[in-house]
């Protein structure tokens, strides 16, 4: 869980930006309401890189290196995935990554929690994990509303939001847990297990 929260300290705050120049991107056609919740939704997860942050300090971490460490090749890959939606003026697509993303987390953190609580993690390293478990399913259906009003809006639009989920699927979850776990694995002395 450690090494998962570095990850996390490392594209987030690229994965902010990008959204929202993304959502800034967006039809003027589009209700401003949904324009609205989608800058809400952003500005809700504006800290989460620094929640990542204070759970990988709770777990032994350093803040400093989670704040000056080089991002790991998967979560440059996961920044530029979200850059390269920005980039590419393809702002639906944007919808489409964010429905993998928020639909992903509260389940994988509703799963663990409890694993985690046994082990002995402590409420100093699962803010994250609390947090994501409960909050995210809101944010589950404000992206389910979002496709399915941007479909009926702007039918042209679903296309994109399959290209959007497609291509944040090839860099997330499984590189960067992989990656993650890699490192936590290289990390253990001999005789302990991971």
């Amino acid at each position: 869980m450690r090494e998962i929260y570095l990850e996390i300290a490392g594209y987030q705050p690229h994965v902010i930006e990008a959204a929202i120049a993304s959502i800034g991107q967006m039809p003027r056609a589009m209700d401003a309401r949904m324009v609205r919740s989608m800058l809400l939704h952003q500005s809700e997860e504006f800290d989460h890189g620094e929640m990542a942050i204070r759970d990988f300090v709770g777990l032994g971490g350093s803040a400093e290196l989670a704040r000056t460490q080089r991002m790991s090749p998967p979560s440059f890959a996961v920044a530029g995935m979200w850059w390269m939606i920005a980039h590419q003026r393809d702002p639906f697509a944007y919808v489409g990554a964010l429905y993998l993303f928020e639909g992903l987390t509260p389940t994988v953190t509703g799963l663990v929690k409890a694993r985690l609580r046994e082990k002995g993690f402590k409420k100093d390293s699962l803010e994250y994990v609390e947090f994501h478990s409960t909050e995210d399913i809101k944010h589950a259906n404000l992206v389910n509303h979002l496709i399915t009003e941007a479909a009926r809006v702007f039918p042209e639009a679903l296309e994109s939001i399959k290209h959007g989920y497609d291509c944040f699927e090839a860099v997330y979850p499984i590189p960067v847990w992989r990656c993650a776990y890699e490192r936590a694995v290289a990390s253990v002395s001999p005789g302990r297990q991971a």
